[in-house]
């Protein structure tokens, strides 16, 4: 070369470090923001695994309750059925009974 150039030296790493420009304030900014985001989504997401768990639990205690209801009313309506049977076998021994007593009356004993 000639040595007409002009040789221009970079500037420092130090002095770089110490004056943020603009541009690298927002985008520390935006990455503060966007981590602190991210934090309150991981806890929300949490909180929303916990609600979840402590809802299949409530679910799965209203299932234990629906089916012992479900097994009382059966026994019920069974106890009931059987009252029925009772009732009619009653019925037939009653009218037996009356129709006994009025031929025991007819027939003057």
């Amino acid at each position: 070369m000639d040595g007409s150039a002009t040789v221009i030296p970079f500037r420092p790493r130090a002095a770089l470090a110490t004056a943020p420009t603009p541009i690298a304030t927002e985008a520390a900014d935006g990455q503060a923001r966007l981590a602190a985001a991210l934090a309150m989504l991981d806890t929300a997401l949490a909180e929303q695994r916990a609600a979840m768990d402590q809802f299949r639990l409530a679910i799965g205690d209203l299932d234990r309750a629906v089916s012992g209801l479900e097994c009382g009313l059966v026994r019920y309506g069974d106890e009931l059925a059987c009252l029925n049977h009772d009732l009619d076998r009653l019925g037939i021994e009653a009218r037996a009974l009356e129709a006994w007593a009025d031929e025991a009356i007819s027939s003057g004993r």
